[in-house]
């Protein structure tokens, strides 16, 4: 009963928490529930990992804040101005004191950059420089939004009936572009990713999002989740997609997208998914259960069977793993 009203009152479910529970239900009922955190890496590893994202996810809300929401165009002379005239650099340090001094511009102090912050500052500047010759390929495009969050009731069978479960979570951009592969105005679901593990092998069905299996973690099933479930959104969303055009669900892997033509939009198996919306009702259904098993009394939060996954979890002392 307690889990019952503590879940209720949590609020939404994020991407991120859905996975969690398929990879270990304990895990998820230490951070969701228990409101136990994981501990704060140091400056050094964070640098690597999430203060790296947020800055380089930072950065580029700053350069195109001033064409997010209203229509404007970006061409290929926007692109070359924003590369030749947008100081990178300059905004990549504003939103390192960001990161390390918070939102207050107030407390900013002067960076003094240690070795390992000195090479990330590099890595982000060439990251944000690629995303832009990246960008410049796909031009002209609109940007309908920017680090949007965007979220859908769900409604789910639970033992006390059929409750709304809010779902969804930050959407990194949605852009609007002329898809050059099927050659439709199509809107795009972007996640930046910038670690440096892509998909290699993609997930062959719907079912396989939903997979606590080993080779769930190596097809990232957490990210199709992440990215079908913000599409479906925004798919649905008559502010934002006004006309019902088609969306794809797309993950910029900045470590690997290199080359000409670079596309990421995602695939089921061999198929690219060109409209999220031929998905939508088996992965909407697979969505209810999920969701649904996670407020099943019957249903106990317990640890994984996959001891890998018990190597990096921070919880592993709590459970004896």
């Amino acid at each position: 009963d307690n889990v019952m009203k503590i879940l209720s009152a949590y609020g939404s479910l994020s991407p991120t928490a859905l996975n969690r529970y398929l990879r270990c239900p304990m895990q998820f009922y230490f951070n969701n529930i228990a409101g136990i955190r994981e501990p704060d890496e140091d400056i050094e590893e964070q640098l690597t990992s999430r203060a790296f994202g947020n800055i380089f996810h930072n950065v580029l809300e700053e350069i195109y804040k001033d064409f997010a929401g209203n229509g404007r165009m970006i061409t290929s002379e926007v692109i070359k101005k924003l590369s030749e005239t947008q100081n990178i650099e300059a905004v990549v340090d504003r939103m390192f004191q960001k990161e390390m001094f918070g939102s207050d511009e107030r407390l900013w102090r002067k960076l003094h950059y240690n070795g390992m912050q000195l090479i990330s500052r590099t890595v982000l500047i060439k990251y944000v420089k690629r995303l832009l010759d990246i960008d410049l390929e796909l031009t002209p495009f609109s940007i309908v939004a920017l680090e949007k969050d965007m979220f859908m009731n769900l409604d789910v069978n639970t033992d006390e009936g059929v409750r709304k479960v809010k779902v969804g979570g930050r959407i990194d951009r949605l852009d609007m572009v002329n898809d050059p592969k099927t050659g439709r105005q199509t809107i795009r679901v972007i996640d930046y990713k910038t670690g440096g593990s892509d998909i290699k092998t993609p997930v062959a069905t719907i079912g396989e999002i939903f997979s606590a299996d080993e080779a769930g973690g190596k097809k990232h099933t957490d990210y199709y989740l992440q990215a079908m479930l913000y599409s479906m959104i925004a798919r649905n969303d008559r502010k934002l997609n006004p006309q019902a055009l088609p969306v794809s669900p797309a993950l910029i892997f900045i470590q690997r997208a290199f080359g000409e033509n670079y596309d990421p939009v995602i695939s089921l198996g061999r198929q690219r998914i060109n409209d999220v919306e031929e998905y939508q009702a088996e992965f909407g259904e697979g969505l209810k259960a999920l969701v649904a098993n996670i407020y099943d009394r019957k249903e106990a939060f317990a640890p994984t069977a996959n001891l890998k996954i018990c190597t990096y979890c921070p919880y592993k002392p709590l459970c004896g793993r």
